[in-house]
Parts: C-alpha cells; sequence; structure tokens
C-alpha cells in the first residue's frame, strides 16, 4: 500500500479512508462531569509527547480526547491533518458542551519554548502570564500557529474560543514538561 500524505485530506473522513484504525492510529475519549476538554489531536508517534502531556493535565478532572498514530513509521506524514481540518465526530461530541478547548500539539525545536495560539484571548494572557513568570520562554506571535481559524478545533467549543499550546520537542522530552502540567492544571483547579 502506498502512504497517502495527511495534507492531501480535507477532513478526518478523508483520512479514515486511508487508514486504519486500531493499526494505524487510536481515538481515545474520556468523558466526566467538565465543562473543560483538552484535546491532543496529533499525539502519539504524530507529535511525540503530546498524549502523555495532555493526559497528564486532563487527569480524572477533565475530559480528553487523544488522536494517536501508533504505525512504526510516518505518523507524522500519514496521519498529521491540520488543526482547521480536524474534525473527527467524536472529539466534536466531547468539546461542543465544553466552555473551554485547550489543545496540545508539538513544534519542532531542541529548545525549551512554548508558543501560545487560539481565540481566548484572557486565557491565553493567563496562561502566558503563569508560564513565563515560571520560566517558561512563551511566545504569541509565530505566524503559522495563531489557531486564530474558527475551524481551529480548539475554537470549536461552546464558546467558539479556545487555547492552543505548541510545545518544543525540547520541552516535551525535559523534566520541565511536569511543571508546565501543574501550571495549566492549576488554571482549573483551585
Amino acid at each position: 500500500m502506498s502512504l497517502i500524505n495527511a495534507s492531501s485530506f480535507s477532513s478526518f473522513s478523508d483520512l479514515e479512508k486511508s487508514y486504519q484504525r486500531d493499526i494505524d492510529f487510536r481515538v481515545c475519549v474520556q468523558q466526566v462531569n467538565s465543562s473543560i476538554a483538552i484535546v491532543a489531536p496529533h499525539g502519539g508517534g504524530i507529535e511525540p509527547g503530546t498524549s502523555d502531556i495532555a493526559k497528564a493535565i486532563a487527569a480524572e478532572d477533565f475530559n480528553l480526547y487523544l488522536f494517536e498514530g501508533i504505525r512504526t513509521s510516518d505518523n507524522y506524514r500519514c496521519l498529521h491533518l491540520s488543526s482547521t481540518r480536524f474534525d473527527d465526530e467524536h472529539c466534536l461530541n466531547l468539546i461542543k458542551n465544553c466552555q473551554t478547548v485547550i489543545s496540545i500539539h508539538g513544534c519542532r525545536g531542541d529548545d525549551e519554548f512554548i508558543y501560545l495560539g487560539g481565540l481566548d484571548k484572557d486565557l491565553k494572557q493567563k496562561i502566558y502570564t503563569t508560564l513565563s513568570s515560571n520560566g517558561f520562554q512563551v511566545n504569541c506571535d509565530h505566524p503559522e500557529l495563531q489557531g486564530k481559524a474558527k475551524s481551529n478545533i480548539c475554537n470549536r467549543g461552546l464558546t467558539g474560543q479556545g487555547v492552543q499550546i505548541e510545545l518544543s520537542k525540547g520541552l516535551r522530552k525535559s523534566q520541565k514538561r511536569l511543571l508546565f502540567v501543574n501550571l495549566i492544571r492549576q488554571q482549573f483547579i483551585s
């Protein structure tokens, strides 16, 4: 079977026509009584470390959605459906009644840094302030990682505004990811 590049897919159903659930990818949904959803649309081998970080943030307190690449190779190329085209019905059904949606992503870079995006300006500013005051290098100005499209998965909850968090490869591998998880959880648990 020849590999089809995920960039050619216009929707999740296109991806499902080319790749098989539980062979190429898996979907994990945790629904709890929460108005908050944590989403990792590029988990498993697609953007390594994002699933574990999303799970740690959600724990048993928040709704959780994971789309995980489980291929032995080429996960990113085959399964990285852009956040503006990510429309798996399991995810949309989970987040449609959530006040807050935070999507966890991975980006390139061996240094430890974070890019924030999304349409929830207040929460984004709160997260920015918390992370930067705890020693994280945080930026909201990456031209390609703004997360401002209404169709972006982070902005498809009840309010139409969410936060997209891009974590560098260096940070995803660092012990500082534990501090990051705790700081994000503290935004919602008092």
